[in-house]
């Protein structure tokens, strides 16, 4: 049987604005939503991950950090995103989100 693949947004809190800082809290959603906040350091991500669906154990879970605005093409494992998640953010970044701004 396959695994379960399961894909969500998440706004990570950290302490130093780096992605190996310490993440304090996190924010999941099914779409890209704008930042909980404008005070403190955060990192958008767009987390994946298997499950088994014999035993409900997650096999794994890869995050892919938007940087500098950019949503990257592949996770580190080499599977691409989506195109429902790339037009997700692609919505995101033209509505001013990533940065906070409704229009």
């Amino acid at each position: 049987m396959r695994n379960i693949v399961n894909y969500e947004w998440d706004w990570e809190e950290n302490e130093l604005c780096t992605l190996d800082g310490d993440i304090i809290e996190h924010w999941f959603s099914k779409k890209p939503e704008p930042r909980p906040s404008d005070k403190g350091h955060y990192a958008l991500c767009l987390m994946r991950a298997e499950w088994n669906p014999i035993d409900g154990n997650c096999e794994g879970q890869e995050y892919l950090y938007v940087e500098d605005g950019i949503l990257p093409d592949k996770f580190d494992n080499g599977v691409p995103v989506p195109v429902k998640y790339r037009k997700q953010f692609d919505t995101f970044v033209k509505n001013g989100w990533l940065e906070n701004k409704k229009k």
